[in-house]
């Protein structure tokens, strides 16, 4: 049993690191993924900023 073990032992080991592998690329897709909707939802809002300044600056000088 003991040579099985043994030729079996690199396969256990190679099918372990390409688990961990994938899980890590996992892992890095979400975090671009999240990286990419926080970026998105940043230029939105600094937009929303923007209009809403331009909106007041008119209002406040009579220009609308």
């Amino acid at each position: 049993m003991s040579g099985l073990e043994e030729r079996l032992a690199p396969m256990y080991a190679q099918a372990g690191q390409q688990i961990a592998l994938g899980e890590a690329e996992r892992a890095d897709q979400r975090y671009r993924d999240a990286l990419q909707l926080a970026t998105e939802q940043g230029q939105v809002q600094a937009q929303r900023r923007e209009d809403r300044l331009s909106t007041t600056l008119s209002l406040a000088t009579g220009m609308t």
